[in-house]
């Protein structure tokens, strides 16, 4: 899917670099494993800005450089069709969806079956 939207952007004129495809195949990635639709949850839009900033440090070593927080906000709403609502609380928040951190991720395993005995 990424070479073909490499093809699209070179016949339109407009030069995509191998970074930046890097960059957009990490964050399709990072949705797909973090970001899941569910009616009764919401997740503050900083708090997802956040992980993806980590998620990308830990698979790239780097800073986003593309795919910034106005960027990332852009893409989040446009391309996966998720909103933005406000919420007199925690500020803005994409509601009907969840973040779903991996156990890795936040330094600690989930306790098993005999750890909850």
């Amino acid at each position: 899917m990424l070479q073909q939207f490499h093809k699209s952007c070179a016949e339109a004129g407009v030069d995509v670099s191998p970074g930046e495809l890097d960059e957009l195949a990490a964050f399709r990635s990072f949705l797909a494993s973090h970001v899941k639709r569910n009616r009764i949850r919401d997740v503050p839009c900083m708090l997802l800005w956040a992980e993806w900033v980590r998620y990308f440090l830990k698979q790239m070593r780097s800073f986003p450089g593309f795919i910034r927080e106005k960027e990332f906000m852009d893409m989040v709403v446009n391309i996966s069709g998720f909103e933005v609502a406000a919420d007199e609380e925690r500020g803005k928040v994409f509601p009907g969806i969840c973040f779903i951190p991996h156990p890795e991720q936040s330094g600690r395993e989930r306790p098993g079956p005999a750890a909850s005995a």
